[in-house]
């Protein structure tokens, strides 16, 4: 079965979906957060693996019923279309906002680990870690 991974919005809530390319319907659904949205950014790996908690039933298999498509890639990781805009609407609110990039869990600025008040954020130093400038400034809040 071939399948792709589409990031929807509707408003407030945001999902990824793993979508059956063949009869266009949404096999997994997951609600987004910056972990999810990385995978899917970066390497969303086995598409057949993913697993979701959100219900998919009746009008949720349509994938338009989850809301506006962001972007959507093939399982090769190709994009097959993407909304330039609200592409890096998202990527500022889940991500930049909060001091990180998709595809960097932490600051690397050649700085010193420290505590964070971005406690929910996973870093490889462990929830709550990252790393700041030498000069000890924060990431913008």
């Amino acid at each position: 079965m071939a399948l792709s991974a589409e990031w929807r919005s509707r408003g407030e809530s945001d999902a990824i979906l793993i979508v059956n390319v063949e009869d266009n319907t949404v096999r997994e659904a997951l609600a987004i957060d910056p972990a999810v949205l990385s995978r899917f950014l970066t390497d969303m790996g086995e598409l057949s693996a993913w697993r979701g908690g959100e219900a998919v039933d009746g009008a949720n298999r349509d994938p338009a019923a989850w809301g506006d498509l962001i972007i959507a890639r093939a399982a090769t990781g190709e994009v097959i279309t993407m909304d330039p805009e609200r592409y890096w609407d998202g990527i500022y609110a889940w991500f930049r906002s909060r001091g990180v990039d998709y595809d960097t869990p932490i600051q690397r600025a050649g700085g010193k680990r420290v505590e964070s008040d971005h406690g929910d954020l996973p870093t490889r130093f462990g929830r709550g870690m990252i790393e700041l400038p030498l000069d000890n400034t924060a990431p913008p809040t």
